[in-house]
């Protein structure tokens, strides 16, 4: 019943902001946030750049407030760290709070020796000029029979625990038990929905659905329905984005185009007028953020402009 590992998908995406937008304590006590006094969810969209965080959660706790940021991943990204970073940074900006962040890898397939916690940029002496810190949950590693012990929210994580796969039938089982006995009816569809996704990543669908009680009917959820569209309109803007230049999306490069410049200076030095009009030219968002993502390493504004995949950095035709 193995299945090949892909990257995260837009469904799962959807997946994710659901429960945590509806349990959101139970998210941070999953990945060790337990002293919370209050917590809300904030506007996670990176600089209106077209690709938004999973989640972003505003969290006071005895000493003050931070955000914490959720990133889920099932497949392989050689850049997923300097990624993270990114995010990080214009959180930062954006709310002026310091950020937690927090990386859960759903599947081994996800995982990198490069993923150790911890990233720096050094000046060629070797000093550090940068450091970014983040946390990282293997959600293999964790044992199914913490996560079903855990918050009703998590409860689609447990058949991706330890011992989960193996335990399939008896992890459903109990999941069952707890979502009739403690969730809301309108919680129920949310959840089931929630863990046939995620067991895809795992097992045939086809599979999934048979192990979960009532699940010929889950076709029929309305919550099912709405992940999957979502996680459908969500692919499709993603697909188009590049193409389109108007409306919210012409604001949206107008705002990445101003971080560039921004966050550029501070690394790259002052940019000069032909390079404000190189960046001003740029039409591609998917180009700006591969930019942003570099702006900390690059030596130049010329390499910064070149650095974009195939040598193509999406600018405006002259007429």
């Amino acid at each position: 019943m193995a299945k090949r590992q892909a990257k995260v998908s837009k469904p799962y995406d959807a997946t994710f902001k659901h429960l945590i937008e509806e349990r959101p304590l139970d998210a941070l006590a999953f990945v060790g946030i337990t002293d919370v006094e209050r917590v809300e969810i904030v506007d996670a969209e990176v600089s209106a750049i077209a690709a938004a965080v999973d989640k972003a959660l505003k969290v006071t706790v005895p000493g003050g407030e931070f955000l914490v940021h959720l990133e889920f991943q099932s497949g392989h990204d050689a850049e997923l760290v300097e990624r993270l970073f990114w995010y990080n940074a214009v959180l930062y900006q954006r709310h002026r709070l310091p950020v937690q962040t927090v990386l859960v890898l759903l599947t081994p397939a996800a995982d990198s020796p490069r993923i150790t916690n911890e990233w720096d940029v050094r000046l060629p002496s070797g000093e550090i000029c940068l450091a970014f810190r983040y946390r990282t949950v293997r959600l293999w590693q964790v044992p199914a029979e913490t996560i079903l012990a855990g918050g009703l929210g998590v409860l689609p994580l447990a058949p991706l625990g330890a011992g989960g796969v193996d335990k399939i039938a008896d992890i459903v089982a109990k999941m069952q038990h707890r979502i009739n006995a403690e969730a809301k009816k309108s919680e129920q569809d949310t959840l089931w929905a929630a863990t046939y996704l995620l067991m895809g990543l795992q097992i045939d669908p086809e599979a999934a659905r048979r192990l979960i009680l009532g699940g010929r009917h889950m076709k029929e959820s309305s919550t099912y329905q709405a992940v999957l569209e979502e996680g459908r309109v969500e692919g499709r803007v993603e697909g188009r984005v590049e193409g389109r230049v108007e409306g919210r999306v012409e604001g949206a490069l107008q705002e990445a185009r101003r971080l560039l410049l921004q966050i550029g200076a501070r690394f790259l030095g002052k940019p000069t007028s032909a390079v404000k009009k190189s960046v001003h030219d740029i039409s591609r968002l998917a180009d700006l953020e591969h930019m942003l993502q570099r702006a900390s390493t690059a030596d130049s504004w010329q390499e910064l402009l070149e650095s974009v995949p195939n040598g193509k950095n999406g600018r405006k035709k002259k007429a």
